[in-house]
C-alpha cells in the first residue's frame, strides 16, 4: 500500500445518482501532518413548536362544554397508548350518556370523532379525558395543541396502572364487604377491586358492579369513603362491554347503552332558568326547554319567543308578562388552583406561590369566591413566622389572607342573600379564632361564610373593597364603644386624634371619624415622608398633622384638649395618648399593645385560653392602671369583630357611601417578588402606606 497522503478515490453507484467519495487510505508519519478544518460547533436543538396558537385563558364557548364534561358521567371502555418518538399519545374508547362509542387521540394535537369535534370544536370527550382521566392542569385542558414536555408531564404524574399487589396503599383482603357483608376471598384477589383514590379498601367486583350502577348519571364514588372512584382494568368502563355487539346508529356511531344499562337519551343542554314575574302572579309549574317556554297555568296564554339583545319577553295579547335575561355563564371552577402560601415557618421573604385542590363548600351556608383581590394583616404575618406560639401553631405549608373580593361562584343550600354571579367582598375572621382551616383568599378560589361577605357597590371596583372590611369594623365598635362608655352621644365639632394617619387601621379611622362622626378637628401623626401624602390621599379629611420623628404628641397637643383618641400603634407611647384626652367625658380606645384578660378570652375562647397566660395579663394591666391612675379618663382596649353582623353591616353602609376609601398599596399576584417585598414592609411596621392589596385579576 501506498505512503502516499493522496486520498484515493473511488465511485459507487447509486440507484438515483453517482456520488463520488473521498477515502483516506493512510498517511505517513513521516509527512507532515495536513492542516484540518476547525470543527463546526452543533447547533442547539430547536425550540419546540405548539402545534396551535397557546390559550392564554379559556374562550367563552369553552365553559358551557366544561359543565357537560364535568357533570355527565362517561364511560372509558378501552384506552392503548400509542407513543410516537419520545412524546404520549394514547387512543381512549368512551361512550356517553347516550352509548355511543367515540374515538378520542391525546396527542400533540387532541381530537375526537364526534360530530362536535368533527365540526371543528373542542368536544366534551377530550375535555373529560383531559380533565378527569389523565388529571391534566387546568391551564392544558382548554388547549387545542400540546408540547410533548407537556404530555410528558401529564403522564409522568399519573398514578401507575399495574398488579394490585404492587399498591402501597391496598389494605389486606380480609374481613367483610362493606357492600354484601360476606367474606371476601383471600386467595382469590381477582374477585376484588379496591379504592385505589383513597381509603384502599376492598369490595366484591360483583358488589361493585352493582353500586356503579346504582350511580348512573353522576359520577361513581367509593361506597365507603366517598372518593370519585378510580377506574382500574377490572372496573374500567365495565370490562365486560363488548363493541363488537354493539348496535349502530343512524348517526353511523357504535351504541352500547343496552349493555351500560343506560337509557341512551341524550342529555339536554338547555339552561336551568328562574323565572321572575313584573306586578303578575303566574301559577303553575314553569320550566325552560330548548324551545323556549312549557307550563300549565290557570290562563291560557300565547308564548311566543322573541329574542332582542339576549332578552326572553314573554306576551300575553301583546301585553308584557315577563322578561327574562340569561345569566351570565360563569367560568367553570378549576381542579386546582395557585395560591400564596408559606411553606414552612418563615417571614414573607420567604413566601412561594403554589398549586393546591381547589377549596370545596363544606357547611350549606358557605359560597366560594372566585378571588379578584386580598389584603393581608400584620398580625398574620407574626403568626406565620412562629412569633404566636403560645396562642397559635400554624401547620405548614400554611395558606395566607382572611380577607378579600371577588365573585360568588357556587353557593351552599342555606345561602340565602348570595347566588352566583354576584360580586362581594369580606372577612374570614369570627371568634374564637383557630377553629378551623385558615379561608386561605390569598388564592384564586376560597370558600367563606354567607355572614361574613357583603354585596361589593357597582360603584367600587374589587380593589376598593378588598381591604376595607376589617379595619372599617374595627373602627366603628372603636367609636360606638368609646362614646357608649364616655356617655358622648355625638362627635360632631369635637376634637378626636388617631394615630398612624397613613396606616392601615390609620387611615380608616381618620376618615371614619371626619366623614361618617362629623368630628369637627381631626388630628394625626405621621413620619416626614408622608406628611405631604396624606392631603393627597385623602384630601379634607385631617386637620393638623404631627411629625412623631421631629416632635412629641404632647408638646403639639395641649394637654386634655382631646374628645376622643383612637390609639392605634403599638409603638406609640400610651401615655402621650392619656396625657392629651380629656379627663371625665374623654374616651381612649385602644387596639394595639397588651390587651386584658377578656379580651384574649374572646379571642381564644375560655376552653383554650391558658391560666398562666390569664395571670401574665393581669400582671401587665397594672402598668396601665398606674398611667390612668386619677385620669378619670374612659380607656379599654378592644378586638375587632366582623363576626358581629350589625357592625359589618354599618362598615358596609360606609363604605358604599364613600365616608371610607381605601389607602392601597397594590401589586399583582403574579410579581411574587413585589408582594413579597410589601408585605415585609408591613411586617417590619414601618415605611408602609395604607393597605396592601394584591390584585388577581
Amino acid at each position: 500500500m501506498s505512503s502516499s497522503t493522496t486520498p484515493q478515490r473511488r465511485k459507487r453507484a447509486l440507484s438515483d445518482s453517482s456520488v463520488e467519495i473521498i477515502e483516506v487510505r493512510s498517511v505517513s508519519k513521516t509527512k507532515k501532518r495536513q492542516k484540518t478544518t476547525e470543527r463546526q460547533p452543533t447547533p442547539p436543538p430547536l425550540e419546540e413548536q405548539r402545534p396551535r396558537v397557546f390559550r392564554h385563558a379559556p374562550p367563552k364557548a369553552f365553559h358551557a362544554v366544561w359543565q357537560r364534561a364535568t357533570s355527565e358521567r362517561f364511560f372509558v371502555l378501552q384506552r392503548e397508548r400509542n407513543d410516537e418518538a419520545d412524546c404520549p399519545q394514547e387512543i381512549f374508547q368512551l361512550a356517553g350518556t347516550t352509548g355511543n362509542v367515540y374515538s378520542i387521540l391525546i396527542s400533540r394535537e387532541p381530537s375526537c370523532n364526534c360530530p362536535h369535534a368533527l365540526k371543528g370544536n373542542q368536544c366534551k370527550h377530550t375535555i373529560y379525558i383531559m380533565h378527569q382521566v389523565l388529571k391534566a392542569p387546568y391551564h392544558l385542558v382548554y388547549q387545542l395543541g400540546l408540547l410533548g414536555s407537556e404530555l410528558r408531564q401529564i403522564y409522568d404524574r399519573l398514578p401507575r396502572r399495574g398488579a394490585d399487589d404492587d399498591a402501597e396503599n391496598r389494605k389486606a383482603v380480609e374481613g367483610e364487604c362493606a357492600i354484601c357483608y360476606m367474606d371476601l376471598d383471600e386467595q382469590d384477589t381477582k374477585s376484588t377491586v379496591w379504592c385505589r383514590a383513597a381509603c384502599g379498601q376492598n369490595l366484591h367486583k360483583v358488589c361493585f358492579d352493582t353500586w356503579a350502577r346504582t350511580c348512573s348519571g353522576r359520577a361513581v364514588t367509593c361506597p365507603l369513603c366517598r372518593s370519585t372512584w378510580e377506574m382500574d382494568d377490572k372496573t374500567d368502563a365495565l370490562a365486560s362491554v363488548d363493541t363488537n355487539r354493539g348496535v349502530e346508529g343512524e348517526d353511523g356511531y357504535i351504541n352500547v347503552a343496552d349493555q351500560l344499562g343506560i337509557s341512551g337519551e341524550r342529555v339536554p343542554s338547555a339552561p336551568q332558568i328562574q323565572v321572575r314575574t313584573f306586578g303578575v302572579e303566574l301559577t303553575g309549574e314553569w320550566a325552560w326547554g330548548a324551545a323556549g317556554i312549557r307550563g300549565n297555568t290557570k290562563d291560557k296564554y300565547s308564548y311566543p319567543r322573541h329574542l332582542h339583545k339576549d332578552t326572553l319577553t314573554c306576551f300575553k295579547e301583546g301585553r308584557k308578562y315577563l322578561s327574562w335575561r340569561p345569566p351570565a355563564v360563569m367560568e367553570p371552577i378549576p381542579p386546582t388552583v395557585r395560591a400564596l402560601m408559606a411553606p414552612y415557618e418563615c417571614t414573607p421573604k420567604d413566601y412561594v406561590i403554589q398549586e393546591i385542590l381547589t377549596p370545596t363548600i363544606t357547611l350549606s351556608t358557605q359560597v366560594i369566591l372566585r378571588v379578584h383581590a386580598f389584603t393581608f394583616t400584620p398580625a398574620e404575618f407574626r403568626g406565620i413566622a412562629g412569633e404566636m406560639k403560645l396562642i397559635f401553631k400554624p401547620t405548614y405549608p400554611s395558606q395566607l389572607a382572611m380577607e378579600g373580593a371577588g365573585e360568588v361562584v357556587a353557593v351552599g343550600s342555606a345561602v340565602k342573600n348570595l347566588k352566583v354571579g354576584d360580586a362581594a367582598y369580606g372577612v374570614s375572621f369570627e371568634k374564637p379564632v383557630f377553629r378551623g382551616p385558615p379561608a386561605g383568599l390569598a388564592s384564586e378560589y376560597a370558600v367563606l361564610d354567607e355572614r361574613m361577605l357583603l354585596p361589593k357597590p357597582s360603584h367600587l371596583s374589587f380593589a376598593d373593597v378588598a381591604c376595607l372590611t376589617g379595619v372599617t369594623v374595627t373602627a366603628v365598635q372603636a367609636f360606638q364603644r368609646g362614646m357608649l362608655l364616655s356617655g358622648q352621644q355625638s362627635l360632631e365639632g369635637k376634637t378626636v386624634f388617631v394615630g398612624g394617619g397613613l396606616s392601615a387601621t390609620g387611615s380608616v379611622g381618620v376618615q371614619y371619624a371626619k366623614n361618617a362622626l362629623g368630628a369637627g378637628k381631626v388630628i394625626t401623626t405621621l413620619s416626614t415622608g408622608k406628611m405631604a401624602l396624606v392631603d393627597e390621599l385623602i384630601p379634607g379629611v385631617v386637620d393638623e398633622k404631627i411629625d412623631y420623628t421631629k416632635t412629641k404628641v404632647a408638646d403639639a397637643v395641649p394637654k386634655q384638649s382631646v374628645d376622643f383618641t383612637y390609639h392605634t400603634q403599638a409603638t406609640a407611647p400610651l401615655s402621650e395618648s392619656i396625657d392629651i384626652t380629656k379627663p371625665g367625658t374623654g374616651a381612649l380606645i385602644s387596639i394595639a399593645g397588651v390587651p386584658d384578660k377578656a379580651v384574649v378570652v374572646e379571642i381564644l375562647g375560655a376552653d383554650r385560653f391558658p391560666w398562666w397566660l390569664g395571670i401574665a395579663l393581669d400582671t401587665a394591666q397594672l402598668w396601665y392602671k398606674w398611667l390612668l391612675l386619677g385620669s378619670n379618663i374612659k380607656y379599654t382596649m378592644i378586638s375587632g369583630s366582623p363576626d358581629v353582623r350589625e357592625d359589618l353591616e354599618k362598615a358596609g353602609e360606609a363604605i358604599a357611601r364613600g365616608q371610607v376609601k381605601a389607602v392601597p398599596t397594590t401589586v399583582d399576584f403574579d410579581d411574587l417578588e413585589a408582594v413579597r417585598r410589601v408585605c415585609s414592609t408591613a411586617y417590619s411596621g414601618k415605611g408602609g402606606v395604607g393597605q396592601i392589596v394584591v390584585r388577581i385579576r
